[in-house]
């Protein structure tokens, strides 16, 4: 028997990714450290064509353990 896409996606569970928002603390060779929720720091990638700034607010895509930075987000206030 085999089962339908829908309840192969429900029996997973939440893998879906999520946008987060973060602000830049650190530049690296080949990564950035983002701070995001309560001051967590994490080291991770960022698109090409993103050229970051300390102190940016950055939109992070995230799934699982795997992020990924967007670029900076404009509009925002700072904290």
């Amino acid at each position: 028997m085999t089962s339908s896409l829908a309840t192969v996606i429900a029996q997973a569970g939440n893998t879906g990714a999520s946008l987060r928002t973060g602000k830049l603390i650190s530049i690296g060779d080949a990564s950035l450290t983002v701070e995001i929720a309560a001051g967590q720091a994490v080291a991770m990638p960022y698109v090409d064509g993103y050229t970051p700034i300390l102190g940016d607010r950055v939109q992070i895509l995230q799934q699982g353990p795997v992020c990924l930075v967007f670029g900076a987000t404009g509009g925002m206030p700072d904290d």
